[in-house]
């Protein structure tokens, strides 16, 4: 459980974590420890939930269902695997149960559990078992924070603790609103640093005076590959010095002087580690990974759902250095079920932690095309997130019918319209044919019949750019998210971040890769090919008109017909995967006197920040323009009853991010969200497949059948044909 000494670790992260040499018999064991770990969630609508509701050192009143979530997070955390998945829906209050949790289980606290392992023999409490209707009444109470802990005797065996100190990793867009929630919903205040930036701390003898420290998933990754660029720079002095100090001995034969000239060698090697560390470079400091942790969290988790990332690999590593872990996300899976997998090997909750037995068990059968074999793979998914993940959402209820929370209607209008220019039909026509054509020919081609992965979907991205304005299939992939944008950057100052590692590390068969090349996200990865630049040069004589000052395209009209249709009381939110798309929309914003203001990757976090605090509390902002990557997690933008998205996602669950920002607790008016479409195009062919999306999410989370031929987690040969022209049944 814990790290021995200072030296920071390099894990395992080949996904083989034990797992050649367990015995059959040791994985049982596993399995069953892992079982006998889960903790029932209480009752919300019990009594004594009620009356915890009021925390002691917290400012505000937990929700029913929030308490519910803090007995199962103290109850996580008296157990063997310290931590889990919080995956409640977005707008639920994942932060504010954190902040409780964080409270109430210090280990100041005399009834805190995190400080012990509750023995196994103790199974019911351990559990937290599920309490009997009225009758038994004195077992319902027993689940609460403070009765299920009321003696030190009752709590297992102590634990040494190396840190009081949790390390909170967040997307850079909400680091300052962890900070303010820390601040200002816990009294008396907790000690919050957030290291973060050029000025960040460089040792980790900063973090101990702190009770909360608040990192992003860029910065730990920074951090990281410093680990490992030093780890192998002292691997290969140790073989200099290895080398130098074998031939300094074999250089003298006189037995008499071997001693002293060893001494001497070792006393050289000791001085010349002493010099390397003192003379490491700021750029190489790793201070995360040189200290231990009370607890790391990882908020919006599924920013690791790739362990091949070094974002995924800087959190396992951070693991390994802490006491308990966990992960909040509302959306754990997204694209495909190996993405829940990089949550679990964080976790590091045998067996599944292991990579080949997850593939054996859960990911390869999802993939299969026998529906039993899938059946069998859905349920052990389902079975190992019911242990170790607590879920609620919006529209559930509790046993006695009520709502669990009651927020305004959402409600989302497709809004769909033919090319009203016959300009732009005729232009998005001849690309599609275009399109169509060289996918034939790719097809002829080659052998297999199938044809070169990345130009389809390049082809696809200049399909769906063509729908929103055709002066964007002319710029080149690198102005747009497909880059991740840096700003221009102050001496010595880091690279802005979005809290997402996908770029340039999309992985082989994961859905999550491909889902970020289709969302354009990640395409610079791949060096342009032949057919890619010929592909952007055809493009480039055929957008010259459209690139004139003051040549709207339909969806920019179909937006500022919206926004006029809007009552002046209303806020909007309007996003588009394409800061490009966004250039293009301001000045008619501009000009149709909508004041607005603008949330994208480019700006620095402090003109982030003016921006959120214009449109909350600026009366006569109205507008706020977002891009996806920079805040489609982690914002809260209640103010905003309004959202116009202004192209599609084919992944349902990232637009639900999106939505959220607006749909969840605080919003006092009904939320009406405009999704904008081109009929008889690539994007009404997105909303089709984002069924497909939602299939593999809905049953592995809320435990629904999942069919193999309506829920496929991966993109194949046939819907990517259908994409381009629809004809394709799939």
């Amino acid at each position: 459980m814990y790290i021995d000494g200072h030296a920071r670790v390099l894990p395992d992260l080949g996904g083989n974590i034990n797992s050649s040499t367990l015995t059959a018999s040791e994985r049982d064991r596993q399995l069953q420890d892992m079982m006998d770990a889960m903790v029932l969630v209480p009752d919300a609508d019990d009594d004594e939930m009620q009356q915890a509701a009021h925390v002691d050192g917290l400012e505000c009143t937990l929700m029913p269902h929030q308490v519910a979530g803090l007995v199962w997070m103290k109850q996580r955390e008296a157990g063997r695997y310290k931590g889990g998945i919080l995956a409640d829906d977005m707008g639920l209050g994942k932060t504010v149960q954190m902040l409780a949790l964080l409270v109430t289980n210090s280990p100041k606290k005399a009834d805190s559990t995190v400080g012990y392992v509750r023995q196994t023999d103790d199974r019911d409490a351990y559990r937290g078992a599920a309490p009997k209707k009225k009758a038994d009444k004195a077992n319902k109470a027993a689940a609460t924070a403070t009765d299920a802990q009321d003696a030190a005797e009752d709590r297992g065996q102590k634990l040494a603790l190396r840190s009081r100190t949790t390390l909170i990793l967040a997307p850079l867009a909400v680091i300052r609103q962890w900070e303010r929630e820390a601040k200002e919903k816990v009294k008396p205040r907790l000690k919050v640093l957030v290291h973060h930036g050029p000025q960040r701390a460089k040792d980790a003898s900063a973090f101990a005076m702190y009770d909360v420290v608040i990192s992003t998933y860029t910065t730990a990754s920074s951090e990281w590959s410093n680990v490992v660029g030093s780890r192998e720079e002292e691997q290969e002095e140790a073989g200099k010095d290895s080398s130098e100090s074998s031939d300094e001995l074999d250089s003298d034969d006189s037995d008499s002087d071997t001693d002293s000239q060893a001494k001497r060698a070792r006393e050289r090697q000791q001085e010349k580690k002493k010099a390397i560390k003192k003379n490491r470079s700021k750029k190489s400091a790793a201070p995360l990974f040189d200290a231990h942790w009370l607890r790391v969290v990882l908020d919006e988790a599924q920013n690791i759902k790739n362990h091949k990332t070094k974002a995924a690999q800087a959190c396992v590593a951070l693991g390994l250095r802490a006491h308990a872990r966990w992960c909040l996300s509302g959306t754990p899976i997204q694209n495909d079920a190996f993405e829940m997998f990089s949550l679990i090997q964080f976790l590091g909750i045998p067996p599944f932690d292991s990579y080949d037995l997850f593939k054996e068990k859960i990911g390869d059968p999802l993939k299969s095309t026998n529906q039993n074999r899938v059946n069998w793979g859905m349920k052990r998914l389902c079975i190992v997130l019911q242990t170790i993940m607590l879920r609620r959402t919006k529209d559930a209820t509790t046993d006695e019918g009520k709502p669990l929370l009651e927020l305004p209607r959402r409600t989302i209008e497709v809004v769909e319209r033919d090319f009203d220019d016959d300009d732009e039909r005729h232009f998005y026509r001849e690309l599609e044919q275009r399109a169509r054509e060289k996918l034939e020919r790719e097809q002829q081609g080659s052998k297999t019949g199938k044809v070169n992965h990345m130009v389809t979907l390049l082809m696809l991205l200049r399909l769906r750019q063509a729908c929103s304005h055709p002066a964007l299939t002319m710029r080149d992939l690198d102005a747009d998210e497909a880059k991740a944008p840096v700003p221009d950057k102050r001496p010595g100052e880091e690279e802005q971040d979005d809290g997402d590692d996908s770029n340039g590390e999309a992985g082989g068969d994961d859905d999550g890769g491909l889902a970020d090349l289709l969302s354009g996200l990640t395409v610079q990865a791949k060096p342009k090919s032949e057919e890619e630049k010929a592909l952007a040069a055809d493009e480039q004589g055929k957008t010259a008109d459209w690139r004139s000052p003051g040549r709207a395209s339909t969806k920019i009209r179909m937006m500022l017909s919206l926004i006029d249709a809007c009552p002046r009381s209303e806020k909007l939110i309007v996003f588009s995967q394409f800061t490009s798309f966004m250039d293009l929309v301001e000045p008619f914003l501009r000009d149709a006197g909508h004041t607005h203001v603008r949330y994208d990757g480019r700006m620095r976090p402090a003109d982030r920040e003016r921006a959120l605090e214009r449109i909350r509390d600026d009366a006569e902002t109205r507008i706020i323009l977002v891009s996806f990557k920079a805040g489609s997690t982690g914002l809260n933008l209640t103010c905003c009853s309004r959202v116009i998205l202004m192209d599609l996602w084919w992944n349902p669950q990232i637009e639900e991010q999106a939505f959220d920002r607006a749909h969840r607790l605080g919003q006092e008016k009904d939320v009406v969200i405009y999704k904008l479409s081109i009929a008889n195009s690539v994007e009404e062919r997105i909303l089709a497949l984002q069924e497909k999306k939602r299939a593999l999410s809905k049953a592995a989370l809320e435990g629904s059948k999942f069919s193999k031929k309506s829920g496929a987690n991966k993109l194949d040969h046939k819907e990517l044909l259908y994409l381009f022209s629809g004809n394709v049944a799939f």
